[in-house]
């Protein structure tokens, strides 16, 4: 407002600035030219109406008559003109000094829009150019004739030229795109997005060709830019390096070939078992009365039936530390203990195959603060895997020394070697360095995936080496010791299910062999023992018999091991009852499941007698026990 009044005053005061100069100017110009007449004023008047407009016209058209009939009358024998002919020239004067002022305020109109459109151009420049600096995604801009106006920093650093650089080039200059297949020059989009004005998208997968040379995978898209009146001004160019989709997309699906060889896989090793199982028990049919016969066939029975053991217990471990549902039991031992609880599960293996074992130890005991029934697993599948990818007759080199407060164990062998490209993904999931049918060791592709879990969860990590294919391969794990208090040593269960005393059992399971086998296992042991095959009939029976103890499976119909649970503890004589859980769901949330339910145990099928003996010799307790894994 302070400006608009500015301005108008120094327009008018301008108009009568020009009067006051062209009256000085006319009474000089009296004093040596007469018949001047209105020329002098009709200058002042004009230029008043270009630099100021039709007001200052008007003022200066009438202070100039003012000033010409104040300070130059003429004598009345002097006046010959009519006044026809005075009012012509008068509105002549009128009219030629109205038209300037309304040009020049046309042309101050139009200089003003002008002048707008270039700022709010420049602002909405600017604008934009604030708006792409912050978008993720690579942003070209060009105009009507395909060259480049403007980048934002992401397109600069995909393409390796800077905005400076890059403005007022061809976009097929800057913007190099190229089949990824083919690897042959492929034009931009925007001649097509100016020829038909419609947005328009990649239909192949692309490599940008920056300008160092680097080729990157890119999808992209473009679009016309329109102006209000309908004209196409330039195309828009959004672009985005997928790199990191493309692994990813790569991975997913090295993920699910994995995936797909994992279950083949897991179908043959669970046939592997079962197939001997079989025929195994055709052997024991045929040759009842052969006992050197039938007790062959029962120990290579034994010995599928803790394999199949061993690949489940396998695969829920997997699943359980993936899913932080398994906790470390950590105690007091020593690694020679731990070698000895795995060397005795590997031996049968090692042994099979004709390699020999041997160790690099310390000469003093080495002790531990670890779990050690996980720690002796990973030292189990470390053997095992160097057992079975090895020709006969190999040999295994089991070495440990101490570095500070850490225990540096290392499994090597001579077997067939890993490939240098392999190395860092041994440890993943269903990774296998054999691939596809022809595999000739078996094995699940989980095992080190479970090696390299457990030493991470007691704060030690686990390495891979080798040198190649042919030349075998070295592990070597760096693992805490550990500290921890003395603690008495705990009876075995295998002493102790010696002297149990006889109980009264319940045996609750909808599956009926299950039930009859186990409770024939237990009757064996002098136990008295009741089957039920559902929740309601075993809370008829329980209410019956009054047993000392109820062994209950989880998962039955019409009311699962945790509702039967629940009803006998209300029960007046529910309060000396040990219940033991017996059931093939073994996470952590099913024993806080079980423990709610009043269950003093919890085991996982399939236990062993010992334990289960075990857990009745002891009696009730406040929390289920972890026997079983």
């Amino acid at each position: 407002m302070h400006g608009a009044s500015s301005s108008t005053q120094f327009r008018y005061g301008g108009a009568v600035l020009a009067i006051f100069v062209a009256t000085l100017f006319r009474i000089w110009l009296d004093s040596r030219v007469e018949g001047a007449g209105l020329a002098v004023f009709f200058i002042a008047v004009v230029i008043a109406g270009w630099y100021g407009g039709v007001g200052p016209f008007i003022l200066a058209f009438i202070l100039s008559l003012v000033s010409f009939s104040v300070f130059f009358p003429k004598p009345a024998e002097a006046a010959q003109d009519s006044p026809a002919r005075v009012l012509i020239g008068l509105g002549a004067f009128f009219f030629v000094g109205l038209a300037t002022a309304l040009l020049s305020e046309s042309v101050r109109a139009a200089q003003q829009r002008a002048r707008a459109q270039a700022e709010e151009a420049i602002r909405q420049r600017e604008k934009l150019r604030t708006t792409l600096s912050c978008i993720g995604e690579a942003v070209i801009v060009t105009d009507i004739s395909g060259r480049l106006t403007m980048m934002n920093p992401v397109a600069e650093r995909l393409t390796g030229w800077s905005a400076e650089q890059a403005a007022g080039r061809p976009i097929q200059e800057v913007f190099r795109i190229s089949d990824e297949w083919t690897g042959e020059a492929v034009d931009s989009l925007v001649d097509r997005v100016l020829g038909y004005r419609n947005p328009a998208s990649a239909v192949r997968q692309l490599l940008l060709e920056s300008r160092d040379g680097k080729l990157r995978p890119i999808d992209y898209s473009a679009a016309p830019i329109e102006h209000q009146t309908g004209n196409t001004q330039g195309v828009v160019l959004i672009f985005r390096d997928v790199t990191q989709r493309r692994q990813a997309e790569q991975a997913l699906r090295d993920a699910d070939r994995r995936k797909d060889e994992f279950l083949a896989l897991l179908a043959h090793e669970l046939r592997n078992p079962l197939a001997p199982i079989g025929n195994a028990l055709q052997i024991l049919e045929m040759a009842e009365d052969n006992k050197e016969v039938t007790s062959s066939a029962r120990q290579m029975m034994q010995r599928q039936f803790e394999h199949l053991v061993r690949l489940v217990d396998d695969l829920l471990d997997v699943s359980r530390i993936a899913r932080g549902k398994i906790e470390l039991r950590p105690e007091r031992t020593s690694l020679g203990a731990v070698l000895e609880r795995a060397v005795e599960a590997a031996r049968p293996l090692i042994d099979s195959r004709k390699h020999e074992l041997t160790f690099q130890l310390p000469e003093h005991p080495l002790g531990l603060y670890v779990d050690p029934v996980r720690l002796a697993q990973v030292v189990t599948n470390l053997l095992t895997n160097a057992a079975k990818y090895m020709e006969e007759g190999g040999e295994i080199v089991v070495s440990a020394h101490v570095e500070g407060d850490d225990l540096i164990l290392s499994v090597r062998d001579t077997g067939i070697g890993i490939p240098a490209k392999m190395l860092p993904q041994v440890f993943e999931m269903f990774m296998q360095v054999e691939q596809g049918r022809t595999r000739a060791h078996g094995g699940l592709g989980i095992g080190l995936t479970l090696v390299k879990s457990i030493v991470q969860m007691h704060g030690g990590h686990v390495e891979a080496r080798s040198n190649g294919p042919g030349e075998g391969s070295e592990f070597i794990i760096r693992l805490p010791r550990g500290t921890a208090p003395e603690a008495e040593a705990a009876q075995p269960a295998s002493q102790l299910s010696a002297n149990v005393r006889p109980r009264n059992i319940l045996l609750v399971d909808d599956n009926v062999d299950a039930a009859d086998t186990l409770a024939s296992l237990l009757r064996a042991r002098q136990h008295d023992v009741v089957t039920a095959f559902s929740g309601p009939a075993a809370l008829d029976l329980a209410e019956q018999i009054q047993p000392e103890v109820v062994i209950l499976d989880l998962g039955m119909p019409e009311m699962d091991g945790c509702e039967v649970a629940e009803e006998l503890r209300a029960r007046d004589e529910g309060e000396e009852l040990v219940l033991v859980a017996l059931t093939g769901w073994g996470g952590m949330e099913d024993r806080q499941r079980t423990a709610a339910a009043g269950f003093d145990y919890h085991f996982v099928k399939p236990a062993k007698l010992e334990e289960i003996e075990f857990a009745i010799s002891q009696g009730r307790r406040n929390q289920p026990a972890e026997a079983s894994p």
